[in-house]
């Protein structure tokens, strides 16, 4: 048939009422029913471009044989009865199944005679054809997007008609110049239409997603042409490609070169960033550049992920490790805190701040978004001062509709500018007021995607990586200061124990993606590596101080790794210091009078109590009371203030559990079998406490043996945790679990947790907290030690579950604490965390204690110490500070030789201030929870 009259029926009467929030289907079929009529064939055949018309109000003129109507799927069936059963039957072609463009155009130019044209149409130029196509998509969305603004179109029909029929008549004769000068000109008209309403142009953002076990060979095809691509790709996604698909990886180092493509990313596993310790996440930053750079041979400068993973340290780290801007969204799932502008300026702890784009990504492989672009498109040039519309796709995945958007950008921004990134940054302005954003405006997948994908212990897998972690930092402490005061320090490390060290630590952050490499053999290897790692550098560290083996009576030496004093066995150790005993003093020392105790515990003509008697176990600082009944803790006194601070109790939530959430019925009940008072001296208590979890009807669902541990002079509570389950819990992991349930009795006091190894208030019912949560009034504070456990539920203002057993998880042993007024959290919980050293049978060194180093303020936590060598000369040491409590601080950090010059580095070691020097100290100021590295040379011995 020849084609006279080429009609989209809509069931609308002015285009600017059309509903573009369509389900996927509906969406194809109408995008499919505007652009199909764009075919070259199907324009020529016409001689004119197609129009629209509104069912309701459309009669079936003179000659109907030689119509083309196209009846999207948005129509509603009942309307279309009368008019297009009469087009039917005067012979007029009528589409209604659109939802494949494909077929659609095939049955169109299968009905299409004569053929216009010298060409078959299989022989046409298929990239010619597409561009029509694509015209015919921005047609449909400047139409849409300017009747919004004037309820008409601004756009030169008649200019716009004349130059598509003289492209599509140029695409049937093989003139393929003359067809791109025709379709180059429909585009510019399209663009001037646009600029009439929209003086701002909008950035069009590519962001092709790259990961192990995609598609490769499209990739190669996606990065050969001009389009500007935004790869984001972590540096183990690098690595898989340098192995398994070095052409795929030689394309896309190409295209950058070419400056068509830009690398996004910077970590080297895109890991659960807000569970894990700051030097955890530099290390996988300095990991994943160093993978760029081997691969790519340059380094990303704009920091993207599409795993969950943003928290407010970021900003500060990306800043010290040169980016100069940030993606804040994730396209795996969680939430995340988002703002009207695009362009924001994110201001993260230590007030650090970075140019961030923070437009969430449509989907390119979706119809949905493009059909809502128009909407979008004019919504961002009303409330965005920058606006952006970014899309996000695996390779190869995108619709015929983003291929659309693609094809324009050859030709004129009709809708907007494609750009990389690094250019959108220069090119476009940020809002100047800096956006600054709460942990608790982001709530990780991580729980429920463990336990949806099988994963074997969503919860332990933490609690192991905390404590390696912290065996881990211990460590390298101890090297730090072993290399500083070895009578001869070589320049550098020796092989043993350090590079076992750092591929120690390498295995612990890889574990904490691949939990199927953390099985219990590999585990236990594993942490017998980290333990005798830790041994050694203890013995080489009293080798060190020790001088000569035999100038010296030999007595028990003991030693901190720590910034912060920790006692161990009644001795008070100094922050990266040591404290060596003699026995002979150890031996006249009364073993049930520790000096801690006649301090703190002086009672005249009283005797003693046990720290350990039925139901009640105490220490000098605070007492415990059990139900006899339950085993639970009924309540924890302290001697200062009235009032019950704490109960606590272990439950199951049930998985059938239907009622509210904070339905005390869901929960089981502790019933006690035994419980059991054991003594060492006047040191130590405990209670054992046996038993069983019921649930309301009395049936057994867990065995539990609990065991709470009292230390003289210890503000700490110690409970471990030992569960025999019997029943499963449920699938959902937030509602269904075995927990450690707390409840206090001040409704106005504040729940703060650790993020990062920061604390922060918080007031989420659901959140994350490996080190701690504290429960804080303006009288007192209880500290709750997690040692690693990271998920909590809070339920109203007075109770809080800590989850210890979900699905999938296989650890039945936990630890926890309970710390009484502890004055900072933060050093407390590592305190926790880290082991125990074992005193070491050492000559007695120069001094009987001292320190190696020294940082004055409590509230700043050292995370890592390194040796400073200079031209092979051991010249001074590196330190990363970190404060902990949202305080502005100067302190002085000190060392057992005088500071000759300090200065604050970044973390790539370039300089970013010099520090003053006072007498043997360096002053230095942290502003709230910055992190950041400070380098000391040391002056000349002499």
């Amino acid at each position: 048939m020849k084609l006279g009259h080429v009609v989209i029926l809509l069931p609308v009467a002015a285009l600017e009422d059309l509903s573009l929030v369509q389900d996927r289907d509906e969406t194809r079929s109408l995008l499919s029913a505007w652009t199909v009529p764009f075919h070259p064939a199907v324009l020529t055949s016409a001689g004119k471009i197609p129009h629209w018309e509104c069912l309701d109000y459309f009669t079936v003129r003179d000659a109907a044989a030689e119509s083309l109507l196209l009846v999207p799927t948005i129509n509603d069936p009942a309307a279309e009865d009368g008019p297009i059963g009469e087009a039917i039957q005067s012979g007029a072609l009528v589409l209604r199944d659109l939802s494949d463009r494909k077929v659609a155009i095939e049955t169109v130019l299968a009905a299409v005679d004569p053929r216009p044209g010298d060409l078959p149409f299989d022989q046409l130029d298929a990239e010619l054809v597409a561009d029509c196509l694509a015209v015919g998509y921005c047609h449909l969305v400047v139409e849409l997007l300017t009747h919004r603004r004037s309820y008409m179109g601004s756009l030169n029909s008649h200019a716009f008609g004349e130059a598509m029929l003289r492209a599509a008549e140029a695409v049937m004769q093989g003139r393929s110049e003359d067809a791109r000068d025709g379709i180059q000109e429909a585009f510019d008209t399209l663009a001037q239409a646009r600029e009439d309403f929209f003086l701002t142009e909008t950035s069009l953002l590519d962001l092709t997603l790259l990961a192990p076990g995609i598609a490769c060979d499209t990739l190669r095809a996606d990065l050969a042409g001009e389009f500007p691509t935004n790869v984001l790709a972590s540096g183990r996604s690098l690595e898989m490609l340098a192995h398994e698909h070095p052409a795929t990886l030689d394309a896309l180092r190409t295209a950058v070169d070419r400056k068509t493509a830009e690398v996004v990313g910077g970590e080297f596993d895109e890991s659960p960033l807000s569970l894990m310790t700051p030097e955890s996440i530099l290390a996988n930053f300095v990991r994943g550049l160093a993978a760029h750079e081997a691969h790519l041979g340059r380094r990303p400068v704009v920091f993207g992920r599409r795993r969950f993973g943003l928290a407010p340290i970021v900003p500060q780290i990306l800043e010290n490790l040169g980016f100069t801007a940030a993606i804040h969204f994730t396209l795996d799932g969680g939430r995340f805190p988002t703002t009207t502008h695009s362009r924001i300026l994110w201001k993260g702890d230590g007030d650090a701040t970075l140019e961030t784009l923070s437009r969430v990504p449509a989907d390119a492989a979706d119809a949905r978004p493009f059909l809502r672009l128009p909407e979008v498109l004019d919504e961002a040039v009303d409330l965005d001062h920058a606006p952006t519309i970014c899309f996000a796709h695996w390779p190869g995945q995108g619709s015929p509709w983003y291929d659309a958007l693609r094809r324009m950008s050859r030709y004129a921004p009709a809708v907007g500018q494609f750009r990389k990134l690094t250019a959108y940054f220069e090119e476009t302005s940020t809002l100047g007021q800096p956006q600054t954003f709460d942990p608790d405006g982001y709530r990780s997948p991580y729980l429920a995607e463990a336990v949806e994908k099988g994963q074997a212990d969503p919860i332990s897998r933490w609690v192991r990586y905390h404590a390696r972690r912290a065996a881990c930092e211990a460590i390298g402490g101890l090297t730090c200061m072993t290399h500083l005061v070895e009578p001869s320090p070589s320049p550098s490390p020796s092989p043993s124990p350090v590079t076992t060290f750092d591929e120690i630590r390498r295995d612990i952050d890889d574990r904490v993606d691949r939990v199927e490499n953390d099985s219990p053999d590999a585990a236990a290897r594993l942490d017998q590596q980290i333990d005798d790692a830790l041994g050694e550098a203890a013995r080489r560290m009293a080798r060190a101080l020790a001088g000569k083996p035999d100038s010296a009576p030999a007595g028990r030496l003991s030693l901190n790794p720590c910034s912060f004093g920790r006692q161990t066995a009644n001795v008070e150790i100094p922050g990266m210091g040591f404290v060596w005993v003699d026995p002979k003093a150890m031996a006249e020392q009364p073993a049930d009078e520790p000096t801690i105790a006649k301090k703190l515990f002086r009672r005249k003509n009283r005797p003693r109590p046990l720290m350990a008697e039925e139901n009640v176990l105490r220490n000098d600082l605070f007492e415990a009371t059990l139900d006899p009944t339950t085993g639970a803790i009924h309540a924890i006194h302290d001697y200062r203030t009235r009032g019950n601070r704490l109960a606590v109790q272990l439950a199951l939530r049930m998985p059938e559990a239907r009622g509210p959430d904070d339905d005390e019925t869901a929960y089981t009940i502790m019933a006690a079998e035994r419980i059991e008072a054991e003594n060492d001296g006047r040191r130590e208590g405990r209670l054992v406490v046996g038993g069983r979890l019921v649930d309301r009807r009395g049936n057994r669902v867990a065995g539990f043996v609990q065991t709470l541990v009292a230390r003289r002079g210890c503000p700490v509570l110690e409970m471990d945790v030992e569960l025999q389950p019997d029943q499963e819990p449920g699938p959902d992991p937030w509602r269904s679990y075995y927990a450690v349930r707390f409840a206090w009795d001040d409704a106005s006091a504040e729940l703060h947790r650790s993020v990062n190894l920061t604390s922060w208030p918080t007031e989420a019912d659901r959140f994350e907290s490996p080190q701690f949560v504290e429960i804080r009034n303006e009288r007192r504070r209880t500290t709750l030690l997690t040692g690693g456990l990271p998920y909590h539920r809070r339920f109203g203002l007075r109770k809080l579950d800590s989850l210890l057993i979900v699905r999938g998880e296989t650890a039945r042993r936990f630890r926890l604490g309970i710390g009484i007024d502890l004055p900072h959290p933060i050093a407390a919980a590592v305190d926790f965390l880290t082991p125990r050293l074992a005193a070491i049978e050492s000559p007695r060194p120069p001094r009987d204690s001292g320190w190696l180093f020294h940082v004055d303020a409590p509230n700043v936590l050292a995370t890592g110490w390194e040796p400073l060598v200079h031209e092979g000369r051991l010249d001074g040491f590196r330190v990363r500070l970190l404060e902990t409590e949202g305080l502005g601080t100067r302190l002085r950090l000190r060392s057992f030789r005088s500071p000759r010059a300090a200065r604050q580095t970044d973390f790539l070691g370039e300089t970013v201030q010099e520090l003053e020097i006072e007498a043997d100290w360096a002053a230095v100021r942290l502003k709230p929870r910055e992190w950041t590295q400070i380098e000391v040379d040391w002056a000349a011995s002499g």
